[in-house]
């Protein structure tokens, strides 16, 4: 046996060097080229595969997941992906209680909801089996799935998501999918590229400010000011829409609210005592409770060199347009090869077409080991032509079948003349993605959800709101010491003047 020595912290060095890589590209960062972590895929699929286009229990589907997943149950993820209010398009739709994002309520069990595929989830995985995509293996080699899905729109930009990994994180905001789908189709038709603003599933307000959007849409790093919604009715503030990374429940912590949400939707009340200036005190809330925050977008995805990268909008389409390119390409070829495939059959039919009853004695007259090779004599056809003439019916090999079976080869020449032209043209398959982007919005786009603040209204806070900050009165001893340190203390502290830390040579 060959023994190596290593240092101890080189060892650990290289596993937690090799730990850190998985965390980050096996659960922690999505994956530019379908915008989905594993675990997410995997939940997809295994609903694709158990055909749960109708509610079926929670409980029975990550167990079926654990087939592909073998980390544990996936319902906290599932429960994620079916809130109403954490998405713009959730990928599943749900019966039952699978609480909010915007409050920290639990969730019901598994066994007593229901989930089902949301029809932007069937559309995302409806290719997988045409060759776009490699099938990879699962963890124990016994089932196959799709390393991502042939995704026909940038669906990283459409979901808002975050993870952190071993060094690393990930936030990635949510674009209204008609505003990015619309964009994509101007940057590939004019080269334009326009300042995409984030839009959330908490919908409320998030501040226009061009020179932080600019950056996040460059780099993919910047902090966006988002503010609650909210209605003054009398002396109630009533909040009705609260900022993506917030919860009602922390709102609470700060002030005295009434909260009477229900299926309408949000309400919590604040009630103001007589005489306040609401106006004033509605931007005191904004100043120092979470119903103003700032979401801080990271933009680290897993790029198609299976690398994590911190990208911005642009650069994001630009490397996934590239990607969804090679997609379609292996797709028409595929798709050709398929074409291919049927119309040497018809060719072959058409060798034969004008002497069927020899087709027939041939068949009659030979044995299993030479009728292959005895047809392939006779009408010069190829191995797959004969095997396949051989496998017709006995009722199937006439005149009228056969004239049926060809007239289809006209149109397939075409369907793979086509494809070949594809295959070599970047501006069919551009138009083929903008084709695709367009359904897109025609099936899942949506007005925009979270409304767009200028920053000078923003801006405009109240000088005294600033100036009356709130500070305590109470009554103190102040000490100053030899050296002229000015030292205080609370009256009802228990700590003693002899206990004041001083220098040494101080007193």
């Amino acid at each position: 046996m060959e023994l190596t020595l290593k240092n101890v912290e080189n060892i650990v060095e290289d596993n937690m060097g090799q730990f850190s890589t998985y965390v980050l590209l096996s659960r922690a960062i999505p994956d530019i080229r379908d915008g989905l972590k594993p675990s997410y895929r995997r939940v997809l699929w295994t609903m694709n595969e158990m055909k749960a286009t109708r509610l079926t229990k929670s409980a029975n589907i990550w167990g079926e997941v654990m087939r592909y997943h073998p980390h544990g149950s996936t319902y906290p993820t599932m429960v994620g992906m079916a809130q109403k209010d954490g998405q713009l398009n959730p990928y599943l739709i749900g019966k039952g209680n699978f609480g909010q994002h915007a409050s920290e309520l639990a969730y019901a069990s598994d066994r007593y909801t229901e989930l089902k595929l949301a029809e932007i989830s069937i559309d995302m995985i409806a290719d997988s089996k045409k060759n776009g995509v490699k099938m990879i293996d699962n963890y124990d080699s016994t089932r196959k799935i799709p390393e991502v899905f042939p995704v026909k729109y940038p669906s990283i930009l459409a979901y808002a998501q975050s993870g952190i990994g071993v060094g690393s994180s990930s936030s990635i905001p949510s674009f209204n999918i008609t505003e990015l789908s619309q964009a994509t189709i101007d940057y590939i038709l004019k080269g334009e590229k326009r300042l995409l603003v984030p839009d959330f599933g908490t919908k409320a307000f998030v501040v226009n400010d061009e020179e932080i959007l600019r950056t996040i849409n460059e780099n993919g790093r910047g902090s966006i000011v988002q503010r609650a919604r909210v209605e003054i009715d009398g002396r109630d503030i009533i909040i009705k829409e609260i900022p993506y990374d917030t919860t009602k429940e922390k709102i609470k912590e700060v002030v005295k609210v009434d909260d009477i949400s229900g299926l309408s939707g949000m309400q919590v009340v604040i009630t103001a005592k007589k005489g306040i200036d609401m106006d004033m005190l509605l931007e005191k809330l904004y100043l120092n409770t979470p119903m103003q925050t700032t979401y801080s977008a990271n933009m680290m995805v897993v790029n198609t060199k299976g690398l994590p990268e911190l990208k911005g909008v642009w650069s994001i389409l630009d490397e996934w347009l590239d990607w969804r390119k090679d997609v379609i390409t292996k797709m028409l070829e595929h798709d050709t090869k398929l074409k291919n495939a049927q119309l040497e059959i018809l060719y072959g039919l058409n060798l034969i077409k004008d002497d069927i009853e020899e087709v027939i004695s041939i068949i009659r007259n030979s044995t299993d080991d030479n009728l292959i090779e005895n047809l392939q004599k006779k009408f010069a056809l190829s191995k797959i032509q004969a095997e396949r003439i051989s496998e017709l019916k006995l009722r199937n090999l006439t005149t009228t079948f056969i004239k049926k079976q060809m007239a289809s080869i006209g149109e397939l020449e075409k369907q793979v003349a086509m494809n070949n032209e594809a295959i070599k043209s970047d501006e069919i398959k551009n138009k083929m993605i903008v084709s695709d982007l367009e359904e897109t919005i025609k099936k899942f786009g949506k007005e925009r959800q979270t409304e767009i603040i200028e920053r000078a209204s923003f801006a405009k806070i109240k000088k005294s709101v600033i100036e009356e900050k709130s500070i305590p009165d109470y009554n103190v001893k102040v000490f100053v010491t030899k050296e002229n340190y000015v030292k205080k203390m609370a009256l009802t502290s228990l700590r003693q003047a002899g206990i004041l830390k001083l220098k040494d040579s101080d007193e």
